[in-house]
C-alpha cells in the first residue's frame, strides 16, 4: 500500500499521463506472457472476448486472431486512446472499446466466451469484485486467461517487491504470489486448467521514466536495488548487464481457467 508520505494516484490519474510511455513499451508490446496467451487462446475460436483493463491493447490484438469480435476495456481515456491509433494503425478490423472500470463490466451474465486480463490486477483497489466479474460475464464454459507480474511466496521477498513497487507507481496495489491467485480464482469458481511462469526483464531507468516516478524517489530505489541483501540479489536477479545498467527480473503468473458448466 502507498507510504504515509506517499498519497495513492488512481490508475487514471497514473496511466493517464503515462499513457504514451506504454504504447512504446517493449515489456507491454511482447515478451514471454504474450506469447503464452497466445498459445491458450489458440486452442479455440471465440465468438465474443473482452479484454480488461486493456491499457493499450496489445493483449486484445492478439487475441483477435482468435475471436470473431474483442472488447478492449480500460478505465483510461488516454490509454484507450493509444490503443484506437495502434488498432488503427495494424488496420485490425474486429476490436472495439469500451471506457469501463474493471469492477464494474458493461456486459451481459454469461455473454462472452473469453475473458482476457494481462499485467493489470496488481493495480485493482477491489480485486474480488474484478474476478466476479470475470466469473458472472463469462458463459459457462468459458475461458479466462489472466496474466499478472506475481510476488515470490517468501513474505521478505513480497515485501520488498510490493513497496518497491508502490514508490515506483503509487497506483500500485498488491501483487500476488501464485499460490494466492489460484486460491482467488478457486475460491470463485474457476476451474484451473493451466499455469506458467514467464520471465519480465526490466532496466531499471526504463521501468521508472516509464511510470514517470519523481526524482528524489527514482534515488532512493536505485540505492535500494544497489544496496539489496543476497537474497533480494536472487530473488529478482538484480545485477549490471554488459553496458552498466541497472538489470532484475520480475516473473508474471499465468492462468488458463474455465467457469464449469
Amino acid at each position: 500500500m502507498p507510504t504515509e508520505n506517499q498519497p495513492s494516484l488512481t490508475s487514471q490519474e497514473q496511466f493517464g499521463k503515462q499513457a504514451s510511455f506504454y504504447s512504446k513499451s517493449s515489456v507491454h508490446r511482447g515478451g514471454e506472457s504474450l506469447n503464452v496467451v497466445s498459445e491458450y487462446a489458440s486452442g479455440a475460436r471465440y465468438r465474443l472476448a473482452i479484454d480488461i483493463a486493456t491499457g493499450t491493447g496489445f493483449t486484445a490484438f492478439e487475441i483477435a486472431n482468435f475471436s470473431e469480435y474483442v472488447v478492449a476495456t480500460d478505465i483510461t481515456p488516454a490509454m484507450l486512446s493509444e490503443a484506437i491509433n495502434i488498432c488503427e494503425s495494424r488496420k485490425i478490423s474486429n476490436v472495439g472499446f469500451s471506457l469501463s472500470a474493471a469492477e464494474l463490466l458493461p456486459f451481459g451474465s454469461e455473454s462472452v466466451d473469453l475473458v482476457t486480463c494481462r499485467t493489470a490486477p496488481h493495480h485493482f483497489k477491489d480485486l474480488p469484485k474484478a474476478v466476479n466479474e470475470w466469473h458472472r460475464t463469462l458463459e459457462k464454459g468459458g475461458t479466462l486467461i489472466m496474466v499478472d507480474t506475481t510476488a515470490p511466496e517468501e513474505k521478505n521477498a513480497a515485501d520488498w517487491m510490493n513497496d518497491v513497487e508502490v514508490r515506483r507507481d503509487p497506483s500500485h496495489i498488491n501483487n500476488l504470489s501464485p499460490t494466492q491467485w489460484v486460491s482467488v480464482l478457486e475460491n470463485e469458481g474457476f476451474d484451473i486448467q493451466e499455469t506458467s511462469l514467464c520471465s519480465v526483464p526490466l532496466e531499471f531507468e526504463d521501468w521508472v521514466i516509464r511510470s514517470g516516478t519523481p526524482l528524489h524517489q527514482v534515488n532512493r530505489l536505485r540505492d535500494d536495488f544497489s544496496r539489496a541483501s543476497q537474497e533480494i540479489v536472487d530473488a529478482f536477479n538484480i545485477h549490471r548487464n554488459e553496458e552498466g545498467l541497472l538489470c532484475f527480473r520480475w516473473l508474471a503468473f499465468v492462468v488458463k481457467a474455465v467457469r464449469p458448466n
